[in-house]
């Protein structure tokens, strides 16, 4: 028994192409900015532990931001978005507040 050489190969798998959806950077970002804002409503400067909640989750929206290589794209919101991190290690929610706005209005648009 002879076996021909490319007899060992695996079948070609046809390849459908799809179209590429391009979302806009900081999508992410700007559900966990908006997130922030919720929980910072009813939230007083004494209520350290969630404060802490919302400063950890920002923590983890910039680093995801990173991880996915979007921090240049969106580099004016994650400076606003650092900015109300140090807000809220103060105790400063009004300014924290203030500061996430600036990063949601700063981020592109969602396509509709």
């Amino acid at each position: 028994m002879t076996c021909r050489r490319d007899s060992h190969r695996a079948p070609a798998v046809p390849v459908s192409f799809m179209p590429a959806i391009a979302l806009p950077p900081g999508r992410r970002l700007r559900t966990d900015i908006e997130a922030a804002l919720r929980n910072l409503e009813n939230v007083s400067p004494e209520d350290s532990a969630a404060v802490g909640k919302v400063h950890d989750d920002l923590r983890g929206a910039l680093a995801h931001t990173a991880a996915i290589g979007e921090t240049s794209q969106v580099f004016t919101s994650v400076n606003a978005v650092r900015i109300a991190e140090q807000c809220l290690r103060a105790c400063l929610l009004t300014q924290a507040r203030a500061a996430l706005a600036e990063a949601l209005r700063a981020l592109p648009a969602d396509p509709v």
